[in-house]
């Protein structure tokens, strides 16, 4: 079966050529294309204005409707079934608005896990009432994932309740820079009138908020030093009117070229013509930038920077890559960044070279694929190969192992090696095992659980680990989420999630390490990179998970929160029912003893 992945989007390629929708191409060009069908709206010009594609794309405006308000919900018949022809497994959105809720609404109907792509604008704009903000909560909840542009937009969803294992940094990129032969180059200088020294250069949408006015007020001052110097600006909006008003006024017009909107081809010329790209946003309530593309652009093709530490760009601008300056700089600031670069080609190189490592390293189309064909890619065909030990110690656990070996049997993740280890039980849990091929069973003299999960591991061979109660049942995609969330997350230690215990649910939050060193909240059915497992204390009878937790907290390894009910177990006097009671005093001063806790 092919596992395919709905794309919704508003804003696509050719109608657009923005920073969205370039970051939509790069996924539909790096994902299989036979696993991607894009739904978008048809091109202004009809069909024939539409893209030839390898990928299949459905043209149907979601955000339209000639009587109905809202419109998305009127989609929602014709979207479900398209689900269902397209055979997808997942529903992707491009960017927020209101339509995400289609994909809530198919969840609930199908269990069709989707995902959505935040830039920053889109969150701000879907925050002005209060119906707007109850339907931005409910979609964000039933996401799987939500996928932001930078550490900004991040701590945007962060601090509006978004659980730190649900968000994911998926950094854009541009692939390699296009090569631009000499003459064309010469051609475009020429045609300008450009001296290549002493260009700087703006690409993107004309709109207040990128601060193209503040670089023209700076024009007339670096004239003073630099009578040669250019400002070449790519792209059109709103502003280009004013914004040639206003050179006009400054007597700079010479000076000021307005391309207005280009080709790919001659925007890489604008780039190879100029010696510094220039760009200074201001953040607002209601309009930021999320990210910024072009500065990416600009430094893979040896453009240093100057910019605002503003929203999303704090993510780029470094201060060696280019000149970071404050959202509120005056003219002369401005002015002198511009005359530092222009004066100082040494310095400018350096700014040049250190770059474009800089974007080989961070923003790489290696990275970029990686990150998208772990959240898209079917279970049973990973990006990578990755084994899962799943150990479970069993104590006489006859009447509750079957149901936990065949709910393990049942995963979508399908790489994995079951361990039971039989500590010194009186029933006979081995004719359990034999029952569910590939249960490897070993018997070992009664000493714990503890002793029984550190044979378990020695014994196992998985990436990941994961100790699992005998009396427990796993959803279908326990292991699914919790493996690809520690691959999204690579700098935790380990997975947990919340669960249910009767008829009671434990809905947990974000890794705490105050909390946790005042009491556990973690379940010892984890997932553990095996990396990162120190081994369990054998000499600990009681807490011996709070335990695990403090130890690999001493040691700088944190946990994660897979934000999903992802196991369940019923009441009974054996097993998780029994450690979920309150545990003696005795075993809480044992634990906080040998951890300094006071």
């Amino acid at each position: 079966m092919i596992h395919r992945t709905l794309l919704v989007t508003q804003s696509f390629s050719p109608e657009h050529s923005g920073g969205i929708e370039r970051t939509l191409d790069a996924i539909c060009n790096n994902v299989d294309p036979s696993r991607i069908v894009v739904i978008a709206p048809p091109s202004s010009n009809g069909p024939s204005g539409d893209p030839v594609t390898p990928y299949t794309v459905i043209y149907k405006d979601l955000l339209k409707h000639t009587f109905a308000r809202p419109a998305w919900l009127f989609r929602l018949p014709w979207f479900l079934a398209t689900v269902r022809a397209q055979r997808a497994t997942r529903v992707l959105f491009g960017h927020y608005a209101g339509w995400v809720s289609l994909g809530a609404l198919t969840k609930l109907i199908t269990g069709t896990p989707y995902a959505a792509m935040f830039h920053g604008l889109d969150f701000l704009s879907y925050r002005t009432s209060m119906m707007r903000r109850f339907l931005l909560r409910w979609n964000v909840r039933l996401a799987e994932w939500i996928i932001v542009n930078s550490s900004y937009t991040y701590s945007l969803l962060k601090d509006f309740g978004v659980p730190e294992g649900k968000l994911v940094i998926a950094y854009a990129t541009i692939g390699k820079p296009v090569f631009v032969e000499a003459r064309a180059v010469t051609q475009f200088i020429a045609q300008y009138n450009l001296d290549p020294q002493r260009t700087l250069l703006t690409v993107g949408r004309l709109v207040a908020r990128k601060g193209l006015a503040r670089v023209i007020n700076a024009m007339p001052e670096i004239l003073t030093r630099y009578p040669d110097a250019n400002y070449v600006i790519v792209g059109d909006g709103p502003e280009r009117a004013s914004l040639e008003r206003l050179a006009h006024e400054l007597h700079v017009e010479e000076h000021v070229r307005f391309l207005g909107r280009v080709s790919d081809r001659d925007r890489d010329l604008a780039y190879a013509a100029s010696c510094a790209f220039i760009m200074l946003p201001v953040a607002s309530s209601r309009d930021v930038e999320g990210f910024g593309l072009v500065y990416i652009e600009a430094l893979a093709r040896g453009c240093p920077i100057i910019a605002t530490r503003s929203a999303g760009v704090i993510d780029i601008i470094r201060d060696d890559n280019g000149i970071a300056l404050d959202e509120q700089a005056d003219t002369h600031a401005v002015a002198d960044a511009v005359n530092v670069l222009f004066g100082d080609s040494a310095r400018a190189a350096k700014l040049a070279a250190q770059g474009r490592t800089f974007v080989e390293q961070t923003f790489s189309v290696e990275r970029f694929k990686q990150t998208f064909s772990t959240i898209l890619a079917a279970p049973e065909q990973p990006t990578r190969p990755i084994r899962v030990s799943v150990i479970i110690p069993a104590w006489n656990s006859v009447e509750t192992l079957p149901r936990t070996l065949h709910s393990i049997a049942l995963q979508t993740w399908k790489d994995t090696e079951v361990i039971v280890v039989d500590d010194g039980s009186i029933d006979d849990p081995k004719m359990v095992c034999d029952q569910f091929p590939g249960v490897r069973f070993i018997r070992k003299d009664h000493g714990g659980a503890p002793a029984a999960r550190n044979r378990g591991f020695s014994e196992s061979t998985g990436e990941y680990v994961l100790f699992c109660d005998a009396d427990v049942m796993l959803h279908p995609r326990m292991i699914e989420r919790m493996v690809t969330t520690l691959e999204l997350k690579p700098d935790a230690s380990y997975a947990y999630c919340s669960f249910r215990f009767g008829w009671r649910t434990f809905d947990l939050f974000d890794f705490d390490e105050k909390r946790l060193k005042q009491s556990n909240y973690i379940c010892t059915m984890s997932l553990i990179r095996r990396k990162d497992f120190p081994g369990f204390d054998e000499s600990i009878k009681r807490l011996q998970d709070w335990d695990l937790w403090l130890t690999m907290l001493a040691q700088g390894k944190r946990g994660v929160w897979v934000p999903a009910r992802l196991f369940s177990s019923s009441v009974g006097k054996k097993g998780i029912s029994a450690r979920l009671k309150m545990p003696p005093q005795e075993a809480v001063r044992i634990v906080r003893q040998k951890h300094h806790l006071g």
